[in-house]
């Protein structure tokens, strides 16, 4: 029996004929079952048609005098007859049944005398056959595959739930009689009516009935409210109006995200494979666009689950994790295993209310077994994206295929999406300061996306020119890092702009060292290098410029990083360092390495050897780029000495010829005599340090006014006091710029007693 068609009102009329049969088998229930009452003759009422009032009219007035009804009463019925005459509508049948009421208030003897006679007309008409279900049930019996006995379960509850003289006749009768009530009209015994209800059957699983509290009371048990708007209006549209929202089409290949080519056949399979999957990570990493992309790869369609649900599945309560349960078992019916996938983001309120912490702050909170229940029960591949899965019950947690702990964008997939997004506002410029925004900032895309759209408009306000975009992105970019969305922006270990491994003094040949990186990350093994030396040498800045070259961000630990006051804290953060690297592909660099290495032999507490154990076990299992740094080699622990492959020293600088290269690469624009040479080569052993500070004091000295501004106020770079120049490229080396008026003699000195100053600071270990 299909749903008729036609206009709405129409639809409407057939459908309430239908729930009218069903209506008045209940009321022959009722009448069985419950003691004659005002309201069970309102009901009768109720259910009676045009041809069954007129009979009931000339009934009672045949029976007047036995009745006691006044001539006048009998006029007043007679006169709603006339008025509820064929033609008149459902107008004329109401005042006709208003009409019925009113008389049968002022003669008592009326009301139980209606009752009969109703009953046995309905009974009259009645044949062996069952009362038929509704056309609009039946089809989201045969949507949801539901037996026969479930359909009825449905129609009857909306029955129960829609007419007003019904819950009016039954709101004072016991529950075990409405149970049996109900049970009959849905042509099933009690005990099959029950099953069929309880929580987390079926019929809740499906989101078809809601239960409300602890369902102690027959009144908890209800349909959804789709399901009740679906049966009032007659159409299947209401069942999925409001579950889901808007899919955009994805924007980005399934390879453009942050993952392993491993970790993204694993999802693949996962969701080919009908099971669920959870996307885990800060806000603004891209989870859901890669959601997008993977259904999309895998040919399937994607269906985001709304995130507000403005009907409340769960009847007469305020939005709660128990709502969008509800919803997720009706989308699940309503899709197809075979070419869809259901994508729940925000799901932080499903998943982590199950643990009951949100339920402390009146989030709606409820078993863990209901959780771990509808995640074993989804028919459909569904994607769960959260920001966190810290609060998810591990027993939930091992429900999921696969859980995917989201990273931040590496160095090259941020060089990547700077240059599709913003590259374009700035046409003329080299692509070199997208490069350098993507080594000194961790950004989200959503971060991306922002300081395209800010931009954007500024250059279609005409407040800036294209030329401007760099400088305007940089400063946007520095001041939103130390602001509210710090987390979506983040300033990285940088290697400095004028920093060049050339003029380093080391052991070993830095070019042979930069192919063994290169090599040992193409093939995919692991690389561990201990670079010691005196301060000052570059051995950090080596490490930072190593792992620019590679294209790889760097996780930088100092040992306030790794050390905590509290027992078994700190082996807690060196595991989570090595973590983080090796999850987002990133060079591990370790500062001080000689504090968070030493030696055994010296440790005198257990805490101390069990941080070096752990630093022994992280290392030898670390699957990436290691590079630890440190002025003291011989003070690391022999252990993990040898865990490392290449043992670099970087030293002063060697040769004459290093030294004149090196002072014409920091100080351009400054002549040196061969006295000078002379001068520097006599004096203590020189480090690149010692360049670099002698550029800072001399610029002091060169300002014009003692604040670091050139006459001008502007930056010293000559920009705007972003890092970049006007012409939006990065400033090599402003300090440089500004020492330019110095004196070869005034840089000499300063060279000289910067490395004066450093050579007692050897013997105490600095």
């Amino acid at each position: 029996m299909k749903v008729p068609h036609g206009s709405r009102s129409d639809r409407l009329s057939v459908a309430d004929d239908q729930w009218t049969l069903l209506l008045r088998a209940i009321f022959v229930l009722c009448a069985d079952r419950l003691a004659p009452s005002d309201e069970l003759a309102a009901l009768a009422v109720s259910v009676a048609d045009r041809p069954e009032l007129c009979e009931l009219v000339d009934r009672i007035g045949q029976s007047r005098e036995r009745l006691k009804i006044e001539p006048d009463a009998i006029a007043d019925l007679q006169e709603a007859v006339a008025l509820a005459a064929p033609g008149t509508g459902p107008a004329g049948c109401t005042r006709l049944r208003d009409a019925c009421l009113r008389l049968a208030r002022r003669h008592d003897p009326v009301m139980p005398f209606m009752t009969d006679r109703i009953l046995a007309m309905i009974r009259g008409a009645a044949t062996d056959e069952p009362v038929p279900v509704p056309a609009i049930a039946t089809e989201v019996g045969r949507l949801f595959s539901l037996g026969e006995n479930e359909t009825r379960i449905l129609s009857a509850l909306y029955v129960m739930e829609s007419s007003g003289p019904l819950a009016s006749a039954l709101r004072n009768a016991p529950d075990w009689i409405v149970l049996s009530i109900i049970a009959a009209a849905a042509g099933v015994d009690t005990q099959e009516f029950v099953e069929r209800t309880i929580p987390g059957g079926r019929l809740e699983q499906l989101g078809l009935i809601a239960l409300r509290g602890g369902r102690d009371e027959l009144a908890d048990v209800g349909l959804s409210r789709p399901v009740l708007f679906c049966f009032r209006s007659n159409t299947l549209d209401d069942l999925s109006a409001g579950l889901f929202a808007t899919t955009p089409a994805p924007r980005h290949a399934i390879d453009d995200f942050p993952l392993s080519d491993e970790e993204i056949r694993i999802c693949s399979a996962s969701i080919a494979g009908g099971y669920p999957i959870l996307l885990s990570g800060d806000p603004g990493v891209g989870k859901t666009e890669f959601a997008r992309s993977l259904v999309a790869s895998l040919g399937l369609r994607a269906h985001t689950l709304a995130a507000v649900h403005d009907r409340s599945i769960d009847r007469g309560r305020a939005q709660s994790a128990t709502t969008r349960v509800a919803a997720v078992r009706m989308a699940v019916g309503l899709l197809q295993r075979s070419r869809d996938v259901l994508i729940v983001d925000e799901a932080d309120a499903i998943l982590q209310s199950a643990s009951d912490f949100l339920g402390l702050f009146g989030a709606g909170s409820y078993d863990k077994a209901e959780l771990n229940d509808l995640l074993e029960s989804l028919q459909v591949p569904s994607i769960w994206i959260t920001n966190a899965h810290r609060m998810i019950p591990e027993s939930a947690l091992r429900r999921f295929a696969h859980v995917v702990d989201f990273p931040h964008p590496n160095a090259q997939i941020r060089t990547r999406m700077l240059a599709e997004r913003i590259g374009p506002l700035a046409p003329d410029h080299a692509p070199d300061w997208i490069e350098a925004l993507a080594a000194q900032y961790e950004l989200t895309p959503a971060a991306i996306e922002r300081t395209t759209r800010i931009v954007s408009a500024q250059i279609e306000s005409q407040s800036i020119r294209a030329a401007d975009v760099p400088s305007r992105v940089a400063r946007y970019l520095r001041q939103t890092s130390g602001g509210a969305l710090s987390h979506d922006i983040r300033r990285l270990p940088a290697v400095s702009a004028g920093f060049d491994p050339r003029f380093c003094s080391a052991s070993e040949s830095l070019d042979r060292i930069e192919r063994l990186a290169v090599h040992r990350l193409q093939s995919g093994q692991s690389l561990r290098l201990l670079v010691g030396g005196p301060p000052g040498g570059g051995k950090t800045q080596y490490a930072l410029w190593l792992a620019r070259r590679l294209g790889r961000d760097v996780v930088l630990k100092r040992p306030s990083d790794l050390l905590s006051k509290w027992v078994g804290d700190s082996e807690k953060l060196i595991a989570a360092a090595f973590r983080d690297a090796e999850r987002t592909g990133s060079v591990l660099v370790i500062d001080e390495a000689d504090a968070l290495l030493y030696d055994r032999d010296t440790a005198v507490r257990s805490w101390e050897h069990s941080q070096i154990a752990e630093f022994l076990q992280q290392i030898q299992e670390f699957e990436g780029i290691l590079i630890a740094c440190t002025n003291r080699v011989d003070g690391v622990d022999p252990a993990l000495r040898r865990r490392f492959h290449k043992h670099l020293t970087f030293g002063p600088i060697a040769t004459r010829a290093t030294l004149e290269a090196a002072l014409a690469h920091v100080f351009p624009n400054a002549a040196f005599s061969p006295d000078d040479l002379t001068a520097l080569s006599r004096g203590p052993a020189l480090m690149m340090s010692d360049l670099a500070t002698a550029t800072q004091m001399i610029a002091i000295d060169g300002d014009t006014d003692g604040d670091g501004l050139t006459d001008g106020g502007g930056s010293p770079s000559g920009g705007d006091g972003d890092g970049l120049t006007d012409g939006g490229e990065l400033a090599v080396a402003p300090p440089a710029i500004r020492a330019a008026a110095a004196s070869s003699r005034d840089i000499v000195r300063e060279i000289l007693a910067n490395a004066s100053a450093r050579q007692p600071t050897r013997t105490i270990g600095f």
